[in-house]
């Protein structure tokens, strides 16, 4: 195991003439074994299923910083669609750079800028696929839900390329040795479909005074109460 981060190192650095590109991702989502016995969410997660087919993602990057975030849609009203958004877990524009990623959120509840920390606590496996022509090694960590009913923990599972030797990846993730081509977060699939490398990208995010950040879990509360009003028709 001790040569094979070697390798890895050195595999970063004889690669690090890749400065910046564009990946475009899809997304596939399976059913829930938790689900199964609920009427109401098997229901929209089959809706949500099917939304995914129409759903494509980019992830933008240069050698400091990335942006995640979904391409536009046409069909704004298609309810599979609408599920889909929810089930597969993406929030909003996501900024990233080796410190932390946040995400722009603006829906029904709100505009929120919601920071978290860019995981430390991946476990790098010897486990080996290749995505496109690109060779991938397998991580893995787990993402913390905090809410009214417990703390749960949820797997996750990247594929990074120690050839694309920079620390991001989708919906937030990042901090490997290499750029994350396929991530599984519980039952959310993002697939690599196009990769641009190289291309001519300067990202550079400049905060406004007005902006607000919140961590997920004071973002969770305000998402708790709003929707409790809503239903207790406030």
């Amino acid at each position: 195991m001790k040569y094979f981060f070697l390798w890895l190192l050195f595999t970063s650095i004889g690669n690090s003439q890749i400065k910046s590109g564009i990946i475009d991702y899809k997304v596939k989502l399976d059913t829930i074994e938790g689900l199964k016995n609920s009427k109401y969410f098997k229901n929209n997660l089959n809706r949500a299923i099917v939304g995914a087919e129409h759903l494509d993602f980019t992830l933008t990057f240069d050698n400091q910083n990335s942006f995640f975030e979904m391409k536009e849609i046409m069909d704004t009203e298609n309810m599979e669609i609408y599920m889909a958004k929810i089930f597969s877990n993406y929030r909003g524009k996501t900024f990233q750079n080796k410190e932390y990623s946040f995400a722009k959120i603006d829906n029904e509840f709100g505009k929120y800028n919601v920071k978290k920390e860019v995981s430390k606590n991946w476990a790098i496996t010897s486990d080996v696929k290749y995505i496109d022509k690109y060779k991938c090694y397998k991580a893995t960590t787990e993402y913390i839900v905090v809410n009214p009913k417990g703390t749960f923990k949820f797997p996750v599972i990247a594929w990074f390329c120690p050839e694309i030797p920079l620390p991001f990846g989708p919906n937030g993730y990042g901090n490997l040795p290499g750029l994350i081509l396929e991530l599984q977060e519980r039952n959310v699939v993002f697939g690599v479909k196009k990769i641009a490398l190289n291309s001519k990208i300067n990202l550079n995010y400049k905060s406004s005074k007005d902006d607000v950040f919140l961590t997920e879990s004071e973002f969770n509360t305000i998402i708790d109460k709003l929707s409790k009003n809503v239903l207790d028709g406030k």
